[in-house]
């Protein structure tokens, strides 16, 4: 019997998308269609779960896309001799993978639930999300939800950072989504940045002592994490496609072409210009923006997965704090070529890029710097970051170098407690006389 591919695809999809995200659940749904059981129709169960990634709940028009374009389509249809029962779209359920499900996340399961959640009409909502990205060509700034700067790198070389900054009523919003949706959420053991009780200190502290250090620092970090990967998260977590699709409009943006035609200095290769426009105008992750830390370790899931397989299966030890991947072990081991080229290949697989001026391979002959800090017998902080912090806390005491505005002046407080924390716990009685300072300006 002949049957019509799409209609029948688009029941085997949406009957798949309707429960658990396993093969043998997903066939058993199959079943219950009439389709009969057969090695053929396992296999496309299998297929199914893992065209978007392990454990990655795929959207609905990329699970067809992926079965009409499929082999395994055509020799199923020969072998099928029944037509499949009717099948309505499925009501939309708040069903994370299994591993997850332990969460308490708001199920919010409709746009609809997502407005109320945000305590704001749907419409406004999508005006925030923009999803179709009609903000893209908006030259009015007083119509864009975020405003930029240019911030020089510290070895001036182009471009500079582009800091894309929410405003206000953005900023409460994805405060709202940190809070409640994101940091529930469990990050990778081997992430370190960004994850509070982890810090510089506990990425630093497996390499201490170790014969070599290789550094590797991603460039461009946040803006290497397009939209399509922040609303597979989103998936994965349980939300319903039409959900993730509003929440990763909401916590990602496109970089107006006025702005990037407004750059102090950008790239001067034109291949590398090119290149620098392309992925800022693709919605990706704000630098600025107080959930894209939390999604930027969610969404390099699968890099840490990875690299610290291959690690682990070559004897090395691996952390990552925010952009810096750090590699020790056997000096041996870090020299072969077919070593680094490996872990270069996964990261490259994994959509990120490799700063190539930053990569670093340091022996216990040579100073192990990194993430600010030495690593050769013990952690240890180079005497200019003692001096420099010392300097700071002396300004503000002597020239008021503190913020007037409150809030302000607390947030500046507590970046230099942290500093001083940092400082304590590896210098002691250097950090108590730091903090005998901070205390001052306290009292002032």
């Amino acid at each position: 019997m002949s049957l019509d591919r799409v209609p029948l695809v688009q029941q085997l999809v949406r009957r798949a998308l309707d429960g658990r995200w396993e093969s043998h659940a997903i066939l058993a749904r199959w079943h219950t269609l009439g389709a009969r059981p057969c090695i053929t129709l396992r296999a496309l169960a299998h297929l199914a779960v893992h065209c978007a990634g392990r454990g990655i709940r795929p959207t609905e028009k990329r699970l067809i896309r992926t079965l009409l374009s499929s082999p395994l389509l055509s020799r199923w249809l020969r072998q099928q001799h029944r037509t499949l029962l009717p099948l309505p779209p499925p009501a939309p359920k708040f069903e994370p993978v299994e591993k997850l499900a332990h969460l308490a996340l708001p199920p919010l399961t409709t746009e609809t639930d997502l407005a109320q959640f945000f305590h704001m009409e749907l419409a406004e909502l999508s005006w925030h999300a923009d999803p179709q990205l009609r903000l893209r060509h908006q030259p009015d700034g007083r119509l864009q939800h975020y405003t930029y700067r240019w911030l020089p790198r510290r070895n001036g070389s182009p471009p500079p950072r582009l800091l894309e900054i929410p405003k206000p009523w953005t900023r409460q919003l994805q405060r709202r989504i940190w809070d409640q949706l994101l940091r529930p959420v469990p990050v990778h053991a081997a992430c370190h940045g960004f994850v509070p009780g982890r810090s510089r200190l506990t990425a630093a502290a497996p390499h201490c002592g170790k014969e070599a250090l290789l550094r590797i620092d991603l460039k461009d970090f946040f803006v290497s994490i397009p939209r399509w990967q922040v609303r597979a998260l989103w998936m994965t977590l349980g939300y319903p496609e039409a959900v993730a699709r509003l929440l990763a409009g909401l916590c990602t943006t496109v970089t107006p072409a006025a702005v990037l035609d407004a750059c102090p200095a950008p790239p001067q290769d034109p291949s590398q210009r090119w290149w620098w426009r392309k992925r800022a105008s693709t919605p990706h992750l704000p630098q600025g923006s107080p959930c894209s830390p939390a999604l930027a370790n969610l969404c390099a899931w699968r890099l840490d997965t990875r690299l610290t397989a291959y690690a682990t299966a070559a004897g090395l030890d691996y952390t990552r704090y925010a952009d810096d991947l750090l590699f020790s072990g056997s000096a041996r081991t870090l020299r072969r070529p077919q070593r680094r080229h490996a872990l270069m290949e996964i990261i490259r697989s994994e959509g990120f890029c490799v700063h190539p001026d930053k990569v670093r391979l340091m022996t216990q002959s040579q100073s192990q710097q990194a993430l600010g800090l030495v690593l050769n017998q013990r952690l240890n902080l180079p005497r200019a970051s003692f001096d420099q912090l010392k300097a700071e806390l002396h300004h503000a005491l002597h020239h008021q170098g503190l913020p007037s505005e409150a809030s302000a002046r607390s947030q500046k407080l507590a970046q230099l407690r942290g500093r001083i924390q940092e400082m304590i716990d590896i210098h002691p009685r250097r950090g108590q006389k730091l903090l005998a300072l901070w205390q001052r300006l306290l009292r002032d």
